[in-house]
């Protein structure tokens, strides 16, 4: 369980780096050797001094080295552990934030009140890997608005993490709006969610041109159809360095030509997870067409999930592994699943027809 510390409230005091001394040791009590380990450490620290000035961010800087036994190098790091911790139950509780929508504003007021302009704390030769990770946490879209206004200060954070958030198209509409801040960013995880295909357009269509150092995409589970999937491949071309894309669980099965024809052109691409994707029951043999058209724009071989060759459009092939009987084989086998590969990419693909 979280370790919740007392409230600390003291009257202003004329020396504002004499009252936050005095909070040290306050929130470390008996452990003498941590506050005086802080006390020497954070006037060396760019980003704690400007943070210091406002003393909302104490407690953090006080967490984050009783837990860390080290300092944020970065605004960044510093606004995501705020971010990170401070949406806990045990913290919003003691805290008196009845939404997380709360909480993130009242971040954002105390950065915008740092009397020192943060915009050279933004750029750092530091190299640190930042994750944030709100997965699990029911995030309503104006808890999403909120949050996305804190992304000018999280321009170095590289992994967004918000599965099972009950995120809306609203909801994913206002992280689009934001997205292109965090240029840094090289993977993106949405799954399980319902931001549907007008929350997909508007990302691929705002954020994916920012995103160039994008790795990994994911929005498994997210009620996306055909219309999402065709928006979706206009726009992959943008995201050149990507190599994972996971788009399984939507109904998705009608666009598999117009994806593949993205596919083909990324050449970073390693994974592309569509097991299973749906389509209704009377639109199977076209979606079935639509994998013989993404196979063959792929030049790709399709493998059963014993690892036997179903079929081979690759270049040099034999017509026997191209004949209609071989795509038969493969047909049947499209709702237990098969692999196809090209030599560079790989896709795990199952159709799950959905009945009427």
């Amino acid at each position: 369980m979280e370790k919740v510390h007392q409230l600390i409230i003291y009257q202003p005091f004329a020396d504002h780096w004499a009252e936050w001394t005095l909070y040290i040791r306050e929130y470390f009590q008996q452990d003498s050797d941590a506050a005086t380990g802080l006390e020497e450490r954070y006037p060396d620290n760019e980003v704690v001094m400007a943070l210091l000035e406002e003393p909302f961010f104490w407690h953090w800087v006080c967490r984050y080295w009783e837990e860390e036994t080290a300092l944020p190098q970065t605004l960044s790091d510093a606004v995501t552990y705020c971010i990170q911790f401070g949406t806990s139950s045990e913290y919003m509780e003691s805290h008196g934030f009845a939404t997380y929508g709360e909480f993130f504003s009242s971040t954002l007021d105390a950065l915008e009140a740092l009397p020192n302009n943060t915009e050279n704390l933004q750029d750092s030769d530091y190299i640190h890997y930042t994750s944030l990770s709100l997965s699990g946490r029911p995030l309503s879209d104006n808890d999403v608005e909120a949050l996305a206004k804190l992304f000018p200060y999280l321009r170095e954070m590289t992994s967004l993490h918000l599965s099972r958030c009950g995120l809306s198209a609203e909801a994913a509409k206002s992280l689009a709006g934001q997205l292109h801040l965090t240029h840094a960013l090289i993977s993106v995880v949405l799954s399980s969610n319902k931001i549907g295909d007008d929350g997909l357009e508007a990302i691929a269509e705002t954020s994916f041109p920012h995103l160039k150092e994008l790795r990994t995409f994911d929005v498994d589970d997210n009620s996306i159809t055909n219309v999402g999937g065709r928006a979706l491949a206009k726009r992959l071309v943008h995201l050149q360095e990507l190599k994972n894309i996971y788009l399984a669980d939507n109904e998705l099965a009608l666009s598999l030509s117009s994806l593949a024809k993205a596919f083909v052109n990324m050449t970073g691409l390693q994974t592309v997870g569509l097991w299973p994707i749906t389509c209704r029951a009377d639109s199977f043999r076209m979606a079935a067409q639509q994998v013989h058209d993404a196979v063959h724009t792929l030049e790709g071989q399709v493998r059963s999930v014993g690892s036997v060759l179903l079929y081979d459009a690759s270049a040099g092939s034999t017509d026997t592994w191209e004949s209609d009987a071989a795509w038969q084989r493969v047909e049947q086998k499209l709702t237990a699943g098969v692999h196809i590969s090209n030599g560079k990419m790989k896709m795990a693909l199952q159709i799950k027809p959905l009945e009427e």
